[in-house]
């Protein structure tokens, strides 16, 4: 049964106010359960709007690790309750984006939990019959339209201070030979023109930062990636391993941070598995999650307390899917840095969290020699919005299709152009940015 526009407009109403109400908990450091149980109010609605990977992402990063700082009791009716709802409604954003297998598994996990509850039951079983049925037309990732990582609960003292933002401009523009420049303006963290853009120049990306970038450690500095020079492959080493680095700086920096406890492992035999088993994350992504958790062994804390992570919000996260091998990596890495499985100081969610927090907010706390700057290819490979065409780039360079003044917003938005009215501004509402071209059409989403 479709949607009306007038049931949109109450779905889309309903989506704020539940939202303000998730937000007011945040800032009020509420309890996980509570915090929990608003975001589930949240995350129905964006099921109403249709809005599956939406939701499916802030239902496997966010509300798992809400769940899992929850100290949920099996026997307590009230954390039943709760997990039902968990798994009813991840079986129902898999299934609306697709994900069969995803969905299959899901609808197994809540199935057992909806015994008493037969109409929510039977829903359940439906996802998973059509599941089975389609699973071979399963396409294997939830992708989202990338976003800019704009959170609406970002505090000065962390993404949006003069100092963060200005970190951000100077990697924008290093990589951008100039011509992008990052600011904060009335909505959060801009990316403008820095000049007059003529439609079809293309910009080159740093190959270390794009998305299928290799490792190669025999070529790229161990700390920051850049790469180095043959004639300087030798100058800054780690006296016990062997690891190249381009500078004292980085050196120093890693043994002081996290090369201890990985110095000498075979990181590249895990990579070499990684990429036989899931080519659609950014290998760097990982190897920052690696070192996140090296740095918490090696500094006796958990990884979500390390500097590079602690302070970023969780909330509104661009991870763009929890790929199918997520456990085994997070086995991997223990594994790697010899640490017990069931340690309480490295638990799955960890790994949910950090995954999450650099991948949202890997522009806000650093600048490339921490490895937060390892999305900002995607960042830039949007450059090219044009919403007439819809035409998307995301090579080692990007090409403008349109005229960009100086000074000019460089939006990052890409849907049909025959999603119109309040159906396109529910879609608005999980990218937090403003388009007023004339296929938008005036928005008025509290953004």
């Amino acid at each position: 049964m479709s949607t009306s526009e007038a049931e949109k407009a109450g779905y889309l109403e309903e989506y704020r106010k539940f939202s303000d109400q998730y937000k007011e908990h945040w800032e009020n450091k509420s309890p996980p359960r509570v915090l929990s149980q608003a975001l589930l109010n949240r995350i129905r609605m964006t099921l109403k709007l249709e809005q599956h990977s939406i939701a499916f992402y802030d239902l496997s990063t966010t509300f798992m690790g809400l769940l899992n700082s929850s100290s949920l009791l099996v026997d307590d009716p009230d954390d039943q309750e709760m997990l039902l709802n968990f798994w009813f409604l991840l079986t129902s954003a898999a299934f609306g984006c697709g994900l069969y297998p995803n969905a299959k598994e899901m609808a197994e996990r809540a199935e057992p939990l909806a015994q008493d509850r037969p109409e929510m039951l039977a829903q359940i079983l439906q996802m998973k019959k059509k599941s089975i049925e389609n699973i071979s037309e399963c396409y294997g990732a939830c992708r989202s339209h990338m976003r800019i990582p704009w959170d609406d609960l970002a505090s000065n003292e962390n993404l949006h201070s003069p100092e963060c933002v200005a970190r951000l401009n100077e990697t924008a523009l290093k990589l951008s030979d100039g011509t992008f420049t990052v600011q904060l303006g009335r909505y959060g963290r801009e990316l403008r023109a820095a000049r007059y853009i003529k439609k079809g120049e293309s910009f080159s990306l740093a190959p270390h930062l794009s998305s299928t970038f290799n490792i190669d450690t025999s070529t790229i500095c161990y700390h920051c990636s850049e790469f180095i020079p043959k004639a300087d492959r030798g100058t800054h080493c780690c006296p016990d391993c062997g690891a190249i680095f381009c500078s004292s700086r980085c050196l120093d920096e890693a043994i002081g941070r996290y090369h201890v406890p990985l110095c000498g492992i075979p990181v590249m035999e895990f990579f070499d598995w990684y990429f036989s088993q899931c080519t659609e994350i950014s290998s760097l992504m990982i190897l920052s999650i690696l070192k996140v958790f090296a740095e918490a062994k090696f500094k006796g804390i958990t990884p979500v307390e390390v500097d590079c992570v602690r302070d970023l919000c969780v909330h509104n996260s661009p991870v763009e899917y929890i790929d199918p091998v997520g456990m085994q990596v997070f086995a991997g890495i223990l594994q790697l840095l010899n640490i017990e499985n069931g340690d309480p100081n490295y638990e799955f969610w960890h790994y949910i969290a950090v995954h999450q927090r650099i991948g949202a907010n890997c522009f806000g706390n650093g600048e490339i020699a921490t490895g937060a700057g390892s999305a900002l290819a995607g960042y830039l490979s949007n450059a090219n919005h044009d919403c007439l065409r819809n035409n998307v780039k995301v090579a080692e360079r990007i090409e403008v299709t349109k005229d960009i003044k100086k000074g000019e917003e460089v939006l990052n938005f890409y849907i049909p152009k025959s999603v119109r009215g309040i159906e396109r501004e529910s879609l608005l509402l999980g990218y937090n940015i403003r388009c007023e071209c004339r296929i938008c059409g005036p928005n008025t989403i509290n953004v």
